[in-house]
Formats: structure tokens, sequence, C-alpha cells
């Protein structure tokens, strides 16, 4: 099975860069890896975001691929809602993910990113869609996105004994890639 990762970063738009050099070393896992920015800032509309996830999916199975998500922070909560409305996807990773509705987030970081706003929306309708392929991957403790707002019920959880947000995904990113890849190739 030819694995295709489609990796949706969360509101640091300027790491897309470090992020892409760090997923390329994924291909010591065996799978192919695709970064799809969302660039959370330019007040483009949330359908623009959703619809370029989806070309990639697109694009990716129609060479073959099987397809995986994984949802970074803010990319977290698009990720769910891809998922949601594209039964194809095989695994879907959140690593420290906004994958909750009730989230309290800034009014100044929604007025920046209103599509960030309008994905949190959407997850009352996602969620339950999603539960069965899902791993959601948090920090021990996560002061960005707490605990709370990144467990997902009858998901499987995983815990990094871990402090921080950034460390979190920065590790998921480079040390613990394999075992976030061990995720997505698990059969069940």
């Amino acid at each position: 099975m030819k694995h295709h990762v489609i990796y949706i970063p969360g509101l640091g738009d300027d790491y897309d860069g470090v992020r892409r050099r760090a997923l390329k070393g994924w291909r010591l896992w065996g799978v192919k890896t695709e970064l799809v920015s969302m660039r959370w800032y330019d007040g483009r509309p949330y359908a623009e975001k959703y619809q370029r996830v989806i070309e990639s999916v697109k694009r990716a199975e129609d060479k073959g691929y099987v397809v995986s998500l994984v949802g970074e922070s803010a990319g977290g909560s698009m990720a769910i809602n891809v998922a949601a409305q594209v039964p194809t996807i095989h695994k879907l990773i959140t690593v420290c993910g906004v994958n909750s509705p009730a989230i309290k987030v800034s009014p100044h970081t929604l007025r920046k990113a209103p599509a960030f706003g309008e994905s949190i929306s959407l997850l009352v309708d996602s969620l339950p869609k999603i539960i069965a392929r899902t791993h959601v991957v948090r920090a021990w403790y996560d002061p960005v996105v707490y605990a709370e707002h990144t467990y997902i019920k009858g998901a499987t959880n995983h815990l990094i004994y871990n402090i921080g947000h950034l460390s979190t995904v920065v590790l998921c990113l480079t040390i613990l890639s394999g075992y976030v890849v061990s995720l997505i190739k698990r059969s069940s």
C-alpha cells in the first residue's frame, strides 16, 4: 500500500518552510508527504483553503495512493472537516489539534484568521463522522490547546510526555515522526 500523508499546518504560517523540510524526513518511514499551506492570516475564505486540501487528496488518490491527513494545531480542525466529507481518507491524525468547537479563541486571532473560526464552527457536524479512523496526539501539558479541546471521545488518544505546544509539534515532525507514521500504517 502506497501512503500519501497530507500535512495541514496550524497558525504559524511563517514556519511552512521548516515544516516542509522536516516532512522530507518522513520518507525514511516509507510515506510520501505534502504540506498544504493554509495561510490562515491571508483573509481568504474557508472554502478556498478547504478546496486546496480536497484537490491534494484527489491528486494523490488519482495516482493510486492511500491518503491520510495530519492536522497540526489549528490545522486539526481543517483535517477533521475534510475527513468528515471524504470517506476514502485512510487515517486522520491530529497533533496538538484544535478538535473541539468549545475552544475559546481570542477575538483578535479570529479577526486576523476568519477561516479558522469557520473551521472551528464546522466541527460540530464533522466530529461524529471521523471517530473510527482518528488518532489524537497531544502533549502532557499544552498551554495553547488544552487537553479538553484536543481530546476526542471515541478516537484513539495518545499522550506524549512533553510540556508545551510548539515543542510537541516539533517532536512529532522530527524525532517522533516514525511514531506518527506508525499510527497511519496501523491496520485498525
